[in-house]
């Protein structure tokens, strides 16, 4: 294969041995009124979902190729500086149409055009000129499209307005198109997914009948995930096929922290997996490394759970303890293992937190599954976390990024965090008996209007 980028600066030299660059740019008034349109296909997803249905305005840019491969200076839809692309609007007329707002025709030369279109279906009005919920859009001479300062909604509730959670239900499904053609008005664009999509299970599985551990989770995140990105769509010419190509990439900075609290408490089963997400997040594709288990500050990542370890014994009693100690309810008590209470009395409202190590690579429109073994029959709850700090004020700030503040403030307080270890306890110990195990099932998104693709990554 003779495949390519070809630098516009090489432009020049080939238009000296060939033709003008305006050559094949010449303006088509087409008498038949065939204005180029768009149709489109997205694959499946269960986050923010984006489909056929709910497709709305995309941006676009197109140009014209040459016969050697580059790409014309010219624009046919679009043009130089930031989201200078065109918005394609659905005709309201037609379930699977989009328009332009001006009349766009194909070249008369019939020389290959190539499109680029993305959204995230962001509404464009008012300010808003472009349907991204964040970065912006320019267009590279040697690349293409790139969507540069693009950001995924963290879960951080210190900003002004805390009312707004930033779980996967408040993110986006980016979706990118890439088509070429030479005489098809029509443009057929199959949109695909260029992040992943993440979510978090958890079981006790193949608990034990005389096993009385109960495990309640408040919430659940991926710590140290890149959040910042910029997205470059490529540009690529096989002159042996005339076919023309692109290859979506990403260059990733800003580590944050990704996930879901719930105000009441997901109570794991032995049967069946809890999600422990509200929506599954859409982040980007990269590589996770895992926390070493060891060092107290560190960037590398993990999944850190909110949650409490309990047993429950029958009997509204229990011989040699102070009723103070322990929770009644009904014919049984209670004894709390995890947190370690300062007075070492049972607290229906503490929580701590503890953590996996998670090491993954993240595949550009995969879902990852991560089903956690929380307390089942050789699996424990995890191990005690890095970066916890110790100070009230520091351990506040903590607390208020992850839980909303109307649930650890005032007089109706919902939930007490305890941060500190027992004694003997240091960063990366068991927080009880073993740490929690997982695996990681990895499904492809589907092509439009097909069925879910499954395989399993063991780890």
């Amino acid at each position: 294969m003779n495949l390519k980028l070809v630098p516009f600066a090489a432009i020049a030299a080939i238009m000296a041995t060939s033709c003008s660059k305006e050559e094949v740019m010449d303006i088509n008034y087409d008498p038949d009124g065939k204005a180029i349109t768009f149709t489109a296909g997205v694959g499946h997803s269960r986050a923010v979902e984006t489909t056929i249905n709910n497709l709305g305005d995309f941006a676009v840019y197109s140009k014209v190729v040459h016969p050697e491969g580059v790409l014309y200076d010219s624009f046919l839809i679009g043009a130089d500086g930031e989201n200078g692309a065109e918005i394609a609007h659905k005709n309201t007329s037609s379930s699977n149409s989009w328009e332009l707002d001006r009349k766009v025709y194909l070249p008369l030369s019939g020389a290959d055009v190539v499109f680029w279109a993305y959204t995230d279906n962001t509404p464009v009005t008012g300010d808003v000129k472009t349907p991204l919920s964040s970065g912006k859009v320019t267009f590279d001479n040697n690349k293409g499209p790139q969507i540069n300062g693009y950001k995924i909604n963290k879960c951080d509730l210190t900003a002004t307005d805390r009312t707004i959670w930033a779980d996967g239900n408040s993110q986006k499904d980016l979706v990118c198109a890439f088509a070429q053609t030479t005489k098809k008005n029509v443009i057929d664009l199959n949109f695909n997914h260029v992040l992943s999509q993440i979510s978090i299970n958890a079981i006790q599985k193949d608990k034990a009948g005389n096993d009385s551990r109960i495990v309640k989770v408040k919430g659940a995140w991926i710590v140290n995930a890149n959040g910042t990105g910029n997205l470059s769509a490529g540009y690529a010419y096989d002159k042996d096929t005339n076919t023309a190509k692109e290859n979506n990439e990403w260059t990733l900075s800003g580590t944050e922290s990704f996930g879901s609290y719930f105000s009441s408490a997901i109570e794991l089963s032995s049967d069946n997996a809890s999600d422990l997400l509200s929506s599954s997040l859409m982040l980007m594709p990269q590589q996770l490394n895992e926390w070493n288990g060891k060092d107290i500050t560190t960037n590398n990542a993990y999944i850190l759970l909110l949650c409490r370890v309990e047993l429950k014994h029958p009997g509204a009693t229990h011989d040699g303890a102070d009723l103070s100690d322990i929770g009644v309810d009904g014919t049984n008590h209670y004894h709390q293992q995890f947190p370690v209470s300062t007075d070492g009395k049972y607290h229906a409202e503490e929580y701590g937190f503890s953590c996996v190590p998670l090491k993954s690579t993240w595949s550009m429109g995969k879902k990852y599954s991560y089903n956690l073994d929380i307390c089942g029959a050789s699996s424990g709850a995890g191990v005690y976390p890095p970066n916890i700090p110790t100070t009230t004020d520091a351990v506040k700030a903590y607390i208020n990024k992850l839980i909303p503040s109307s649930e650890t403030e005032g007089d109706n307080t919902k939930i007490k965090v305890v941060t500190n270890r027992p004694d003997g306890k240091k960063v990366g110990d068991p927080v009880l008996e073993e740490p929690i195990k997982f695996n990681v099932t990895v499904s492809d998104w589907a092509n439009a209007g097909s069925e879910w693709t499954d395989g399993n990554v063991n780890l």
